[in-house]
């Protein structure tokens, strides 16, 4: 699908940059600074191990609202060369988190003799998916997002349309503090009502991407602009949870996926130099299925499966725009 959408939009290229001279005599850029609302959207699970179909664990955070400023750079050299990069940063103000457990525990199946030796024991994670774990909790924390490629600026229409097809690398962070922890059900160790406990989750998304802007100038003064990139990643996270006693370093987790970005906004010069706009930002990832989990427990560590993440963000901000 993407093959064919890059294929064309070379077509198209090759076709209309004959309509005007695609030639600069001069550098240009630009430096936007924006600021506005963020909200994201993160769930997983992960199934049982040595065979279990059932869901060991699901976690959802939504709801996390944010307010955020984000840097964006573009410069064009003589040759047409297009270098474009981003930078932006959000905090997180209000949030939700659910965490639900389906397996009560965890056992060892080595004997006590086999224990004493150095080879490791072999960790049992089946349990009664009728008995559950729940909590809830409010987030705080942060998110950065830092993005950079280069290109080929082409001009048409005697410099009123631009498209640059182009090709970087992302990297992507979440941290998140869970506390205000409601236990909601607790079939291990029969607790319900709120704990003095905290817990984190951190995520670094990662890899290479390719994609187009583009720029139509509607009016004299007059701009609409906007972006799509799609995404190779990388995602690893740990999580440091203390809810249970049978847990004892958290989680680690890794697993490979895809994401898709659009940014559509307009800008309206004021000045010479200067333009103010709008501009709405929706990003949508997905790991693939064969992603790993890695758990340590009481009775010793066990790898599960992990099942595909999903984390979606969407953002409405104001810009100040400068051109160079």
């Amino acid at each position: 699908m993407y093959q064919r959408f890059f294929c064309a939009l070379a077509c198209a290229i090759l076709l209309l940059s004959t309509t005007c001279n695609a030639h600069v005599h001069k550098d240009e850029g630009s430096f936007q600074l924006s600021t506005g609302f963020r909200e994201d959207r993160l769930r997983w699970s992960f199934q049982g191990c040595q065979g279990d179909p059932y869901k060991l664990s699901e976690v959802r955070w939504k709801q996390l609202r944010m307010g955020t400023v984000m840097a964006t750079g573009k410069w064009v050299n003589c040759h047409n060369i297009y270098f474009r990069g981003n930078a932006d940063y959000g905090k997180i103000y209000t949030g939700q988190q659910t965490n639900t457990d389906f397996a009560p525990e965890f056992s060892s199946s080595s004997s006590s003799s086999s224990s004493s030796s150095s080879s490791p024991s072999s960790v049992s994670c089946f349990g009664d998916p009728d008995q559950i774990f729940r909590s809830e909790a409010k987030v705080r924390g942060e998110v950065f997002d830092f993005i950079g490629g280069i290109g080929y600026h082409f001009r048409f229409l005697c410099n009123r349309a631009t498209i640059s097809p182009l090709g970087g690398y992302s990297y992507h962070a979440q941290h998140f503090t869970m506390d205000h922890i409601q236990i909601v059900e607790d079939d291990i160790l029969d607790r319900i009502g709120s704990i003095s406990a905290h817990t984190k989750y951190r995520t670094r998304w990662k890899g290479p991407w390719l994609g187009v802007d583009f720029t139509l100038y509607m009016t004299c003064t007059l701009q609409l602009f906007g972006s799509f990139e799609y995404h190779w990643t990388h995602m690893k996270a740990r999580g440091d949870w203390n809810l249970r006693p049978d847990f004892m370093d958290g989680f680690h987790q890794h697993c490979r996926g895809r994401g898709e970005v659009f940014v559509l906004g307009v800008n309206y010069d004021i000045a010479k130099h200067w333009s103010v706009g709008l501009v709405g930002n929706y990003q949508a990832w997905r790991s693939r299925h064969e992603g790993t989990n890695r758990i340590y427990t009481d009775a010793g560590p066990f790898q599960t499966d992990l099942n595909p993440v999903h984390w979606h963000t969407m953002s409405a901000m104001v810009s100040s725009e400068y051109h160079f």
